[in-house]
């Protein structure tokens, strides 16, 4: 299943609709401030994680109801520890660090092979003589 990025207010929402009896949760039981539960529906239903019902009629609260989708268990299932996807830069100063360190190591190895190979042609031509 693809990695989705989810904010905060969506991965509390998701836990709590996961860790509930029949995956559902009202908003009034939720223990969410309306703001920050109307994030988290309007970003998991984008992403097909959650279904809304029961829509608020007078206010910007978005539904008062929702379900987890078998898309949601699913997602939650392959990723119970919700991480966000890396971004691109993320990935690529990773590399860049990855590169880096390979470049010290092979750096690390020929000085101690030039050290050791010095060692060896000193000692050798002092007892050799």
């Amino acid at each position: 299943m693809e990695n989705i990025y989810l904010n905060n207010a969506a991965k509390e929402l998701l836990r709590k609709l996961y860790n509930t009896e029949n995956k559902s949760l009202q908003f009034a039981n939720s223990g969410m401030d309306s703001k920050y539960w109307l994030s988290a529906t309007i970003t998991l239903e984008k992403d097909g994680l959650i279904q809304g019902k029961a829509k608020f009629e007078e206010t910007d609260y978005g539904y008062a109801i929702c379900l987890l989708t078998d898309k949601g268990i699913a997602y939650y299932n392959d990723n119970p520890e919700l991480i966000n996807p890396k971004t691109e830069e993320e990935i690529r100063s990773e590399d860049i660090k990855r590169e880096w360190t390979i470049n010290s190591i092979n750096w690390i190895i020929t000085l101690i092979a030039a050290l050791v190979g010095a060692a060896i042609g000193f000692l050798s031509g002092k007892y050799c003589s």
